[in-house]
């Protein structure tokens, strides 16, 4: 959304008209989001300016939240457990914690 007058700038559809679950995390012009699905979520990569997907990771269990970004890495929890699978029964427990990161060549 461009900050000075409203305009939307670019927007995408999420993956299976999943829904975007929690706060977005922007790093180094890149957008963060993740796509709950049932029963599997989707992270997504998104450039900044432009939309376009750089990358996405299908995750093996139900996503809900954000992630966080730290010297290059991203890194998302996965799994639902107590109030989330009462709320919604077709969520995959677990949980565990990814990390993503890139790789820097000198």
């Amino acid at each position: 959304m461009d900050a000075h007058n409203g305009t939307i700038l670019w927007s995408i559809a999420t993956p299976n008209s999943s829904i975007g679950y929690g706060p977005v995390t922007v790093a180094n012009g890149v957008v963060f989001v993740i796509a709950y699905g049932t029963p599997y979520g989707t992270l997504m990569a998104l450039e900044a300016i432009s939309g376009k997907i750089l990358w996405q990771y299908k995750a093996n269990s139900s996503l809900a939240g954000g992630v966080s970004v730290v010297k290059g890495c991203v890194y998302m929890g996965e799994g639902s457990t107590g109030i989330s699978i009462m709320v919604d029964p077709y969520s995959i427990g677990g949980s565990h914690v990814d990390a993503f990161c890139l790789e820097t060549h000198k």
